[in-house]
């Protein structure tokens, strides 16, 4: 401990004249009369008292302070994880796995505890903690327990984290690239069974979520087969219970795949809940896995999109894709040139690049403002960006000079005109977009679906926005390469969902003339029975101004006519409704928003499906197991190893305690045992003084 005082020049002159004149004190209290009937040695006791009573009160004044550096040792802590997801007892054993197993895995975590720190959690689809035996979850994400792990003991000493884990990875990043990061050891205990076992999955499902009232529309189904007999199976399509289409499948080899396709319309509007279902042979170990559900959106509106481009380019494919997915769409794509109708006949008119300097289309603009048709704007290298902040659309780019940046997607959340399928850490990861480089006329907060981030910078310069005049709807994207989001996204999750969404829900808003709803209800068509079932709602008085304080409830009714009622939340951006997790099933909902007096209603129904990830492969991959444990310098061990798993992690040289160095600060002042140092020398001083008859 070190006294230390941290003062200026002025505080330490401060310190010398407050020294001087204790000691001037001192000085005369031993020459003073009171004390000079006594000898020497009873002075010089007096004196000594009444000497660092003052010392003791300067100190106080002055507020020095003492410094403490503390040495803390810090123990390894060792994180078991045990995976509590459905397959680890699909295929075994439960009561041996609950009662032997387990107990034994926890035997062995529990005897570390005398010389480590053990904490204990379960994964699967989430992180748990001390939730263990449970193996109630839907699917297996490994990354979640790596970045859980990284949040909630950064900076700490972990020395080696324990899996209890069959492997089996269904959701989130690759588990060998998202333990790169990682500085510890991971032991694994492999469970489950490796051997094939017989099975039939429906291991794909291609649809529109959005399909048109009296068009056919396909549903494709990929079906794998293994280790059953040959023979013929009959693939089923069913809605509302009714089988409605059956197609046979001869399988004549082993670990095959097939691909079926059912082609079906109707011509009733709203959402239709289909389930596709294979025939299941005896020898099937897992048949849960031999159903799915399909639920389709059925509308009454196909509109006609004019894709006008200046040359072919990546971003154009990207575009007429998204909209060839979705059946609401008859798009058109040529150039200024090679119109085939006329404007009027169209719905919506995309311009890529364009005006250029090979195409002019000023009377393809006018055409669209005399006729209210919406236009989408999608800028590149190509574009006239002069040209076209001469148009009268409302975009105004000053281009300094022909140069371009590279713009990252940051999403706004003060956007409110639809749901973005991107999640923020998705758009944190797409790649940047080539944006002119310039000064941007300023969009209103609640117009800009996307800012530009550039060079690590977030700015207030626009990158996605929409406007609308009074009879016009204008879409701008200020840049070129969002045929780059699909490739990332792609890589990530082996779809293009999020981006082909963006895109259809772009040219959904532009192309709606409908007139503008008071009160608009965004809830999905369906959900899992892993998922919370939640809604957004906006609601407009009759001036079409946002309300923010009215009473919107929903009421939800499933198919045996109980209703449940929930209230919507206010937000910023409007109002919102978590309802929580549903049994699979069919439910209708009725949402009442009450503004005074008056009252809005929207009707309409969702599905709740059992989709049972987990269960879709149940073979266990002990292969992933032994990579993960031997590049980060762990070991794994099988069912009947468990118990050298203490031995192995005691042994490791690199799992020790380390120690830090801690330094605080603690003033004087808050020292009690000097107040009473204080009262006890003038209680001695007075009590001599008593004695020796000087009082």
């Amino acid at each position: 401990m070190i006294l230390q005082i941290g003062f200026g020049f002025s505080i330490a002159l401060a310190v010398i004249a407050s020294v001087v004149v204790v000691l001037a004190i001192w000085f005369e209290y031993w020459r003073g009369v009171s004390v000079a009937q006594l000898n020497k040695n009873q002075r010089i006791v007096l004196s000594v008292c009444r000497l660092l009573t003052f010392l003791m009160v300067v100190l106080l004044l002055l507020g020095f302070s003492f410094k403490k550096r503390s040495n803390i040792q810090h123990h390894p802590i060792i994180i078991y994880a045990q995976d509590n997801s459905q397959s680890v007892l699909a295929t075994s054993d439960s009561s041996v796995y609950k009662n032997l197993v387990f107990n034994k895995i926890e035997e062995s975590v529990d005897a570390l505890s005398k010389k480590y720190e053990v904490k204990k959690v379960a994964f699967g689809d989430r992180v748990e903690v001390d939730a263990l035996n449970k193996f109630n979850h839907t699917s297996t994400n490994f990354a979640n327990l790596f970045e859980w792990i990284q949040s909630n003991y950064y900076g700490q000493n972990v020395g080696a984290l324990i899996v209890a884990t069959d492997g089996i990875v269904n959701q989130g990043a690759d588990p060998m690239l998202a333990s790169q990061t990682i500085a510890y050891p991971i032991y694994t205990i492999a469970l489950g069974d490796t051997t094939p076992q017989s099975d039939i999955a429906i291991a794909t499902l291609d649809y529109n979520r959005v399909c048109f009232q009296d068009v056919s529309f396909p549903i494709s189904v990929g079906v794998k087969w293994h280790n059953v007999p040959m023979r013929n199976y009959a693939v089923r399509l069913f809605e509302n219970g009714q089988q409605i289409a059956k197609q046979l499948v001869n399988v004549s080899q082993n670990n095959s795949f097939s691909k079926v396709v059912f082609q079906t319309k109707t011509a009733e509007l709203g959402v239709h809940h289909y389930t596709i279902a294979v025939d299941t042979p005896s020898v099937d170990v897992n048949v849960a896995n031999n159903k799915r559900h399909v639920v389709i959106d059925v509308k009454n509106e196909v509109q006609n999109v004019l894709f006008l481009q200046s040359g072919p380019h990546p971003d154009a494919s990207a575009f007429v894709q998204a909209m060839r997915k979705s059946q609401r769409f008859n798009i058109t794509v040529t150039n200024p040139n090679k119109i085939p109708l006329p404007i009027t006949d169209y719905s919506l008119v995309v311009l890529h690049q364009l005006p250029s300097a090979k195409f002019n289309i000023e009377s393809i603009i006018n055409q669209t403002k005399n006729t209210n048709i919406p236009i989408l704007l999608i800028i590149g290298d190509l574009t006239d960006v002069a040209q076209l902040s001469k148009l009268n659309l409302g975009v105004d780019i000053q281009q300094i000079r022909k140069e371009y940046d590279n713009a990252f997607p940051v999403q706004n959340t003060y956007f409110n005109w639809f749901n973005v399928g991107f999640e923020s850490y998705q758009t944190d990861v797409l790649p940047p977009l080539h944006v002119p480089y310039g000064n941007y006329a300023e969009v209103p907060d609640n117009q800009v679906l996307f800012y530009q981030k550039i060079s690590g910078v977030q700015t207030k310069r626009p990158l996605v926005w929409l406007q609308q005049s009074a009879n016009q709807k204008i879409g701008v994207i200020a840049g070129e390469g969002m045929w780059r989001w699909r490739l990332e996204e792609f890589s990530k999750s082996a779809n293009h969902d999020a981006t082909n969404e963006l895109i259809s829900k772009l040219l959904q808003y532009l192309c709606n003339r409908d007139q503008k709803e008071r009160f608009s209800l965004n809830i999905a068509t369906q959900y899992t029975t892993f998922a919370n079932v939640v809604a957004d709602a906006q609601l407009l008085n009759q001036s079409f101004e946002p309300v923010s304080d009215a009473q919107i409830d929903m009421q939800i009714i499933d198919n045996d006519g109980v209703v449940l009622t929930t209230e919507f939340v206010a937000t910023d951006n409007g109002f919102h409704l978590n309802a929580g997790r549903k049994q699979a099933g069919e439910y209708k909902y009725v949402a009442t928003a009450k503004i005074g007096t008056e009252q809005l209603v929207r009707r309409g129904k969702f599905v709740v499906v059992d989709e049972l990830v987990e269960m879709g492969n149940l073979q266990a991959n002990h292969n992933l197991l032994f990579q993960l444990s031997t590049e980060s310098g762990g070991k794994m061990f099988s069912v009947d190893s468990i118990e050298f798993i203490q031995q192995a992690i005691e042994s490791n040289n690199n799992i020790v305690t380390t120690s830090s160095s801690v330094i605080t600060n603690s003033p004087i002042i808050s020292q009690t045992w000097l107040l009473g140092l204080i009262l006890l020398l003038l209680a001695v001083e007075w009590f001599l003084r008593k004695l020796w008859g000087c009082v």
